[in-house]
């Protein structure tokens, strides 16, 4: 699973510029080869909430990689998207990343429909699962992330607590969670 999700990640990450109807044929060191003569720059704007996030993935890019110039930061995909926007407002390339992996997936639908995200279908696109993909390649699933019921039994329980979604609708938990719009990145937290 590491190789595929590092094998997705360097093919988004060094050629994004292949047309959404082509699917990549070139072999990484193809790939690699083209991106070191074009400048070996990489600009990444990782989503997340903690400075070390993406090192795992990073530091293997880099180590398989090891002429390519990669800055990058993290930080929540609301804060990358706000930077993004203005960055393309201001014209200033500097600040404008080759790739930005949003969190919030609206994001991906807000960019597509104004034409601001390129397209690139990487070797083996067919073997992707549909709905980690864009039909169109302007973007990929890196990785999933379950979210699953957790309370705590000091406070609510256990044969109180939510099971299922509609289970949060029960009157008796108002005031104990909150669900924030889709465009922060926030936890479920107590009222």
């Amino acid at each position: 699973m590491t190789r595929l999700i590092t094998t997705l990640i360097t093919l988004i990450l060094i050629m994004p510029n292949v047309l959404a109807s082509t699917i990549e044929t070139r072999s990484l060191d193809e790939l690699y080869a083209e991106a070191v003569k074009e400048g070996g720059q990489l600009i990444l704007r990782a989503g997340g909430d903690k400075d070390d996030q993406a090192d795992y993935y990073l530091d293997m890019f880099k180590k398989r990689f090891p002429k390519m110039k990669l800055t990058h930061s993290v930080d929540l995909s609301f804060y990358h998207a706000s930077r993004y926007d203005n960055a393309l407002e201001s014209s200033a390339d500097i600040n404008i990343p080759d790739v930005i992996q949003l969190q919030t997936l609206h994001d991906f639908d807000y960019y597509s429909e104004r034409g601001l995200l390129e397209s690139y279908k990487p070797k083996n696109w067919e073997k992707i699962y549909p709905d980690y993909k864009d039909p169109h390649g302007h973007w990929v699933g890196l990785f999933g992330v379950a979210f699953t019921n957790v309370f705590n039994n000091k406070v609510i329980a256990e044969d109180k607590a939510p099971r299922d979604a509609l289970d949060y609708l029960n009157p008796a938990l108002k005031g104990f969670s909150a669900q924030p719009p889709p465009q922060i990145n926030l936890r479920v937290y107590k009222c």
